[in-house]
């Protein structure tokens, strides 16, 4: 399938219906408990400016602008969008804090400015990216010197995303498929390639968010579990990152 059949099928698969999944949550622990190892990752200050790509209707969005002065999202599909745009009035968020693209991820270079942002980050997109490589390396145009990209990966070893992909209506198989092309190994050579330094690998997580939104011992029980290098390999998700070297360097 080539890039623009693939764009057609996503946009398709995004706006036919709403995804409960990607929609802010009240209570949503498990969004806020992401964006928060995002933040310790790459020491977001109170003055960035970022950029989210693939920010679907929100649910990572909304969290993610506590760390922020402003953040830019963009995603490719406007019934997502409208959506996001809903919630942030809803919860009187200011539209100079958070500005909407409806644009292509895999294009952003040729529609935002480059050296521009602080940060850009990506939380399961890279899987549903006909080309992620060449996106990174065009993502790592818009970032400043200095800035830095993360992305937040399934983990393809982990059992319940295709539990998760095979049961729930909300997932497709044909739309998640790619999540098995991407090992930890690829997704680090996709960002030395972009010519970024410090990349930066790391496995995290354990519970499903079933569990951490409604359980309060689960933040505290996971936190054990990470730490016990026997679990590793399987925890569900990968924290990819890497920093724009200095013009100077």
């Amino acid at each position: 399938m080539d890039l623009t059949d693939w764009q057609q099928a996503q946009r398709h698969y995004y706006d036919k219906r709403r995804h409960g999944h990607l929609e802010p949550q009240q209570g949503g622990v498990y969004a806020k408990n992401l964006t928060r190892k995002l933040r310790d990752r790459i020491g977001i200050s109170e003055q960035s400016h970022g950029l989210e790509i693939g920010c679907g209707a929100g649910r990572f969005t909304i969290p993610l602008l506590q760390y922020f002065r402003t953040l830019e999202v963009a995603d490719l599909s406007t019934r997502q969008l409208s959506l996001l745009e809903e919630e942030l009035k809803q919860q009187k968020i200011d539209e100079t804090r958070c500005v909407l693209h409806h644009a292509d991820v895999e294009k952003l270079d040729e529609v935002l400015p480059q050296d521009h942002f602080d940060f850009v980050i990506g939380v399961f997109v890279l899987h549903h990216l006909v080309d992620p490589a060449d996106t990174v390396e065009r993502l790592s145009k818009l970032v400043k010197p200095g800035g830095r990209l993360i992305f937040l990966e399934p983990n393809r070893w982990n059992p319940l995303f295709t539990l998760q992909i095979l049961l729930l209506p909300d997932f497709s198989f044909a739309q998640e498929k790619r999540l098995y092309q991407l090992g930890t190994h690829r997704l680090r050579r996709f960002l030395s390639e972009a010519g970024l330094d410090e990349v930066r690998s790391e496995r995290t997580g354990f519970f499903p968010p079933q569990v951490i939104n409604r359980c309060q011992w689960a933040l505290a029980l996971e936190q054990r579990i990470e730490a016990v290098r026997l679990f590793n390999p399987v925890l569900p998700f990968l924290i990819i990152s890497g920093t724009r070297p200095d013009r100077e360097n």
